[in-house]
């Protein structure tokens, strides 16, 4: 009895110890987030205005595309299933994707992109590509790739840009013409500062109205602007001075591959494109921002795709205090994804025609 009593006290300790680091890990974030970042910003109030909402059942709903007025939702669990929501009509309709399913077992990594025309599932693991049409719901084989890609985005019908993980440098862009059977590598396009991997991380985005592919890093200020050939154009910048990123990566190697041991500081968290315009969900606090709107709100920066100029700021609201998952930005419209609510906003930008 005695023994047991022991084993259950020192089990509560080690229980109370890690929920302590936890915690401490916690603060160090917030505080690291809060102090001053030496930047401010140009706050639009009013911006956006709620218009519509739906309550999704389950949280493994994510955006795979918008087509006109209707939003496309994967799901990340049930690859086969899609749901559509109408804008106007404010009702949704669920959608059973035909795919073989021999493939969808072994499916690890995959993602579901959705255009005007077609849909393309995908998994870099594997290195296959599925395709169909919009309507029919029925996906093939487009090509299973010799390269292993962790990030792909198609920008036509026919055409992907990768993320790839290079030996040497870490991760590479790279563009694949499936119509030509081209493929293109440009390693100096992500610039290297720690270990090539963690330090290069960002999102892969393309904009169709300005032709361009833009990379956003996670934890500096940088942005990247090619075109569709991966021809660099510029290096922008975001608002803040982070210039470097900020890691405490491990010197000891799990499984051959260099982990972080310390929450790390995200300087650019979400990003999107819509008609010529980059919007970044920031994770740092301008100094003339008040803590509690951004304590309660997600910021989100404006940038020109033409030159990188910042143009302004608003907020997106939290929902039941949780800040949303992903979102999109579709014209005069915001789209935010929560974990049990898609919202749709109106979006008010003076001075810029957000439909042009």
């Amino acid at each position: 009895m005695k023994k047991m009593k022991n084993r259950i006290r020192n089990l509560l300790s080690i229980f109370a110890f890690a929920v302590a680091i936890i915690v401490i890990l916690h603060i160090y974030a917030k505080i690291d987030t809060f102090k001053p970042n030496n930047f401010n910003r140009l706050i639009l109030n009013n911006a956006i205005s709620e218009e519509k909402n739906w309550q999704l059942a389950g949280n493994t709903w994510q955006i795979s595309g918008i087509s006109g007025d209707d939003i496309y939702l994967g799901n990340r669990k049930y690859l086969n299933l899609l749901m559509k929501c109408n804008i106007p009509k404010s009702d949704t309709h669920f959608i059973q994707i035909k795919l073989d399913q021999a493939d969808t077992m072994h499916f690890n990594n995959a993602s579901l992109y959705i255009n005007d025309t077609s849909f393309f599932l995908v998994d870099g693991n594997l290195r296959k590509i599925y395709k169909g049409d919009v309507g029919k719901w029925e996906a093939h084989l487009l090509q299973s790739d010799r390269s292993t890609f962790d990030l792909a985005l198609p920008i036509s019908n026919n055409t992907f840009t990768y993320r790839l993980l290079n030996r040497q440098d870490g991760f590479v862009l790279a563009k694949k013409s499936f119509d030509k059977d081209s493929f293109t590598q440009v390693n100096g396009l992500l610039q290297k500062q720690l270990d090539g991997v963690f330090c290069k991380d960002g999102q892969l985005l393309y904009d169709p109205y300005e032709s361009k592919i833009i990379y956003t890093y996670l934890y500096r200020n940088e942005f990247i602007v090619a075109d569709s050939n991966l021809n660099l154009l510029y290096r922008g910048h975001t608002l803040d001075t982070t210039t470097h990123a900020k890691l405490k990566l491990s010197n000891r190697r799990k499984n051959g591959v260099v982990t972080i041991e310390a929450p790390p500081l995200i300087v650019s968290r979400k990003s999107c494109v819509s008609h010529g315009l980059l919007f970044i969900n920031s994770g740092l606090k301008a100094d003339n921002e008040n803590r509690e709107d951004f304590s309660h709100s997600s910021v989100v920066d404006i940038y020109d795709i033409k030159n990188g100029k910042y143009l302004s700021s608003f907020y997106i609201p939290y929902e039941n205090d949780v800040k949303f998952k992903d979102f999109k930005v579709n014209g005069d419209q915001v789209i935010a994804l929560y974990d049990h609510a898609l919202k749709i906003y109106q979006l008010h930008l003076p001075g810029i025609n957000l439909k042009s």
